[in-house]
């Protein structure tokens, strides 16, 4: 018989659960306001619904991040421990390899790609606008 998880176990994966749904709604929020920009219809792009669909039932508050710090900052030890390249550098990198294709401001097919590249496009998008990507991995 498996074992359950320990309560701060559970409670680690309740906590990175809701932080990884705001980062993704972060990134939602990214790419929807640069096909706003381009006047793209939002309707269009299916990835981009999926991943909204998925963080959509997301109901965050300051209460509930201020519960989620409190307790990361109680278990640092939990926060990953990797060897080499930081795995979100080597994401970045990538993201950034697949922008490239589109500083030259054509567009990916939006019904069929992946969310990858659409967040690589609305990062490009971004470049050729001479801003910041207004968000960054925690």
């Amino acid at each position: 018989m498996a074992s359950l998880p320990s309560p701060d176990e559970a409670e680690r994966r309740e906590v990175e659960g809701r932080v990884s749904l705001r980062f993704d709604a972060k990134l939602c929020a990214v790419i929807r306001a640069a096909m706003q920009r381009r006047g793209i219809d939002l309707e269009g792009a299916t990835a981009l619904r999926e991943w909204e669909a998925r963080v959509a039932g997301f109901l965050d508050s300051p209460e509930l991040q201020a519960v989620d710090e409190a307790f990361r900052g109680a278990h640092p030890e939990d926060e990953e421990e990797t060897e080499g390249e930081d795995p979100r550098e080597e994401l970045l990198a990538e993201l950034n390899r697949i922008a490239q294709r589109f500083m030259d401001r054509s567009s990916p097919d939006f019904a069929h790609c992946s969310f990858s590249e659409l967040l690589a496009w609305a990062m490009a998008q971004q470049r050729l606008a001479k801003g910041p990507l207004p968000v960054t991995p925690e």
